[in-house]
């Protein structure tokens, strides 16, 4: 879309949104993966996004909004059975989250488009234009678990610093929003957070 098919507002709009980044420690896996498999791994984000789409659209029904057509305690019971399934879908998820390479928590300045990730271990090297795969797990009901194909694109050293920017290359747009929302709505509580502080200070 260019410029010219859109608002000054709705412009302004999508770079506030481009422009927000977390700054959160997040168990996260990135590893170099070679182009031969590719292919293979992109089949993998496919599949994930597929079940995070039935799983929002599972969640989409609000039992509340019918209670002029259902009765106050058939509404309660709908409602409390949606919540079951939801704890059932995450223990489930969590069960499939194990049986696979732990994920290591560590800190990110992360957005829609990629993110920033320190060097830690010294045995951790990467190489620009690498490309890797990365699993990633964000505070969210409906997408907790992110998996994209991403690759290198800058880094940096400095005496007891090392770092990587990875952008993401092959991301579900259901993952995309997940993290998007997650940025918005830490920036905000962040935000808040400071207000609360300074108040009662």
């Amino acid at each position: 879309m260019s410029l010219s098919e859109f608002s000054e507002s709705e412009y302004v709009g999508r770079e506030r949104r481009n422009s927000v980044r977390a700054r959160a420690m997040l168990p996260c896996q990135v590893e170099k993966i070679d182009r031969e498999q590719v292919m293979e791994f992109e089949s993998l984000i496919l599949d994930a996004a597929v079940l995070d789409s039935e799983y929002a659209n599972l969640d989409e029904a609000d039992w509340s909004e019918r209670s002029d057509d259902l009765s106050r305690e058939m509404v309660y019971v709908l409602n409390e059975i949606r919540a079951l399934r939801q704890q059932l879908t995450d223990i489930r998820r969590g069960v499939e989250a194990s049986s696979k390479t732990a994920l290591r928590p560590r800190w990110l300045v992360l957005n829609d488009r990629g993110f920033w990730m320190p060097l830690e271990d010294e045995q951790e090297t990467f190489d620009d234009e690498d490309l890797v795969k990365i699993r990633l797990q964000i505070p969210s009901l409906t997408s907790p678990n992110i998996i994209a194909l991403g690759q290198v694109v800058r880094q940096r050293e400095t005496p007891g610093k090392r770092g990587v920017a990875i952008e993401f290359r092959s991301i579900s747009a259901i993952h995309s929003k997940a993290i998007l929302r997650y940025a918005l709505r830490r920036e905000r509580q962040l935000a808040r957070s400071k207000l609360f502080s300074s108040v009662n200070l």
